[in-house]
């Protein structure tokens, strides 16, 4: 049985001595030669613009430009962290005091004074702690959108890899249907075979070549889509270097869905905004303690006119306490926005769990769906093509087939080709999804 691979094979013509007396045998060796030098050349330098998955993963660790709005959204938070430490500041107070007497002073009165704020609650505390918690939830939202940005980028890479294999398939099929039109062309020339059957099959080529250039204008935009996520020039085409295998089967639904619960950074993120309310509902709780106003400094009195220079002025100091009445406010803003915050959270980890286990067991179920497809197909339709179009070319050759069954038989092979790929690329869909649903790609990965 012929592999599925084979189908240059299967059309392939059995004459072609004919075309080799027209041309002398050096100068078709050289422009052979020359052929296949330019091709080579031309296949180094492309090769050199394709990454495998591997390569993918190491350019996605790297800076990307799409990483800086990523690391942009996060400083507001923390600016919101350096705002919450921030203590009261130290005020500097300085008082000029004269009295009169009948239109003259006699007391001049002068100070200068430093005072400042104390927190004797450990609202500050609670409020920085709150911040920063709010501050780390924010952090891992954005872990959790980075990772949901390499997983799109894996799609593009696929979608390229997809373009790729289909336009190698049909640049291979296409060359036996070239010859078999060649060949259909001498054999009507030579009254052989009707101008009709020649007809069918150079609309069949001209069909195929518009399958070409069609896939070969996806492969572009899925090459420049690529090389533009991953930072390259403008205009600069990046490949895949991928044959779409088929991914692992063996996974375990409900050990997937746990371990998702724990490791998905927005599940975690939940957990870290919930820990921010309780932080300011605990900040509330304190607001019966008051807050201290201490200030100390210098001073000094002149008296008036004395005996000597500075015989009636006199040095002191100063030292003053203030404390705040908590009268009107008793943290109640506080405690609603932090009850508010972890209602919230419990709100949103609730929702997300319940997604998140049914996206992971509805992904595997699709990749094992998939993948089954795709090893049945291989198998049983592709091997089925291929033996029917091996079948049907041995009875056009021996005249019990016409050729317009041959060129349904080729047309089904190449479809079946094409689809084989399509499958392939799917399972791979399919990966992704449970990457997308688990926030991995590997145990571990996200911490």
């Amino acid at each position: 049985m012929n592999e599925p691979n084979s189908l240059y094979s299967i059309l392939s013509p059995t004459t072609a001595s004919s075309r080799l007396r027209r041309f002398g045998v050096f100068p078709l060796l050289s422009l052979c030669v020359c052929i296949v030098t330019f091709m080579s050349l031309e296949v180094r330098a492309d090769s050199s613009q394709h990454i495998t998955s591997q390569e993918l993963t190491l350019r996605l660790e790297k800076s990307l430009p799409a990483y800086a709005v990523f690391e942009a959204r996060l400083l507001e938070a923390e600016a919101d962290v350096e705002a919450a430490k921030t203590l009261p500041p130290v005020a500097l107070t300085m008082d000029r005091e004269e009295v009169f007497v009948s239109g003259e002073g006699v007391a001049l009165k002068n100070s200068l004074a430093a005072s400042w704020s104390l927190d004797l609650s450990g609202r500050h505390h609670l409020q920085v702690r709150s911040v920063r918690q709010l501050a780390k939830a924010a952090q891992l939202r954005t872990k959790q959108a980075k990772h949901l940005f390499k997983v799109q980028v894996f799609r593009i890479f696929y979608s390229a890899a997809l373009a790729r294999l289909r336009l190698e398939s049909l640049q291979q099929t296409r060359a036996p249907l070239e010859k078999l039109v060649e060949r259909l062309k001498t054999r009507t020339a030579a009254g052989d075979a009707s101008g009709l059957d020649l007809a069918r099959f150079e609309l069949e080529l001209s069909e195929h070549d518009e399958n070409i250039a069609k896939t070969s204008a996806e492969l572009t935009l899925a090459e420049l889509s690529l090389g533009n996520v991953l930072g390259a020039a403008p205009g600069q085409r990046l490949g895949a270097r991928e044959d779409l295998t088929l991914p692992a089967v063996a996974l375990d639904a409900q050990a997937q869905a746990q371990i998702a619960l724990s490791e998905r950074n927005d599940l975690r993120a939940t957990q870290s905004m919930r820990a921010s309310g309780h932080s300011l509902v605990q900040s509330s709780g304190r607001w019966w303690v008051p807050t201290l106003d201490i200030s100390a400094g210098y001073l000094n009195t002149d008296f008036g006119p004395g005996s000597g220079p500075g015989a009636d002025v006199a040095h002191g100091y100063l030292v003053s306490v203030g404390v705040s009445v908590p009268l009107f406010s008793r943290g109640k803003a506080d405690k609603k926005r932090g009850q508010a915050r972890m209602r919230l959270a419990e709100a949103e980890r609730a929702l997300l769990e319940r997604q998140t286990t049914a996206a992971v067991l509805a992904s595997i179920t699709l990749l094992k769906s998939r993948v089954q497809r795709s090893q049945a197909f291989k198998t049983r339709q592709l091997v089925q093509a291929v033996e029917l179009a091996e079948k049907t070319k041995i009875a056009y050759q021996g005249g019990e087939a016409s050729a317009l069954a041959l060129r349904d038989a080729y047309r089904q092979a190449s479809a079946m080709k094409l689809r084989h790929i399509e499958l392939r690329y799917l399972s791979r869909l399919a990966e992704l999804e449970i990457w997308r649903a688990t926030g991995m790609r590997s145990q571990g990965e996200t911490k």
